[in-house]
């Protein structure tokens, strides 16, 4: 296997004096799709924001990009080469919509803008929204905004949280299907925080699962799952869809989870 695009090994983090992350590694290859899931308050997204290089600095570990440290690229390479989506969809400038995402095109000096613009829309099916403005979109429709951000940005690591959050069943799975896209057929690495466990599953080449900071499975999307039913306290029922894809089955453990 060639060496990862993004690798982070024994990163430690701690905020307000709690270890949110500790002696943590993973790595994200060009061409994959990585999910990084977990229980509420793992360590999620401290492990991906760690594996951007932006702030809580770890307090021990470092993460390379091909090879080179991120605090060796100078901000304005870095910004080029990866690209992050954070959780929520926090807007609150009425920009239209197609100067939204044209800040994605910043690091390059804006160079190429419109044709970029215009495919990250086409990718997240907003093209036909450009002219509105951005406050006046729906929930997911801002979610779909801000990834197309990213996307227009052309990053060679694209690293979101939670990116199908709010989003309706069917606008999730054209949004997980133009991610796998990026990766597949552009070459892109796509790191991941994934909640739905039936998404990763169809879509993620890669699990990492995140347990009380620490990284408790690594492998195929199968094989992690099989081993996160502790994690999530749950028992999870894996099995085989009529169109031949996995999917899992949350249960409760037992009479003290169920339902009333």
């Amino acid at each position: 296997m060639t060496p990862p695009l993004l690798e982070a090994s024994g990163l430690t983090v701690r905020i307000g004096g709690a270890t949110l992350l500790h002696d943590a590694s993973a790595t994200l290859h060009a061409g994959e799709v990585l999910g990084i899931v977990g229980p509420n308050g793992a360590g999620k997204s401290t492990l991906l924001r760690a594996m951007t290089g932006l702030p809580p600095a770890p307090l021990s570990g470092q993460v390379q990009l091909a090879g080179t440290p991120l605090g060796r690229l100078a901000p304005a390479v870095l910004a080029r080469r990866r690209g992050y989506l954070p959780q929520g969809d926090g807007i609150a400038w009425p920009l239209r919509l197609h100067d939204l995402v044209a800040l994605g095109r910043l690091p390059w000096g804006g160079a190429d803008a419109n044709g970029a613009v215009a495919s990250a829309l086409a990718s997240m099916g907003l093209e036909g929204l450009a002219e509105r403005e951005v406050t006046t979109l729906s929930g997911g429709e801002r979610r779909r905004a801000l990834l197309a951000r990213v996307i227009a940005g052309e990053p060679e690591a694209i690293l979101a949280d939670e990116p199908t959050a709010g989003l309706d069943p069917g606008a999730a799975l054209e949004v997980m299907a133009t991610l796998r896209a990026l990766a597949h057929r552009d070459g892109a690495g796509v790191a991941l925080v994934v909640h739905d466990l039936n998404l990763a599953l169809r879509f993620c080449d890669r699990l990492v699962l995140v347990a009380a900071g620490t990284i408790a499975a690594d492998g195929l999307p199968w094989e992690v799952l099989a081993r996160a039913a502790e994690a999530f306290q749950v028992q999870l029922h894996l099995a085989t869809g009529p169109d031949g894809q996995p999917f899992a089955v949350p249960l409760p453990r037992g009479p003290e989870l169920s339902p009333r």
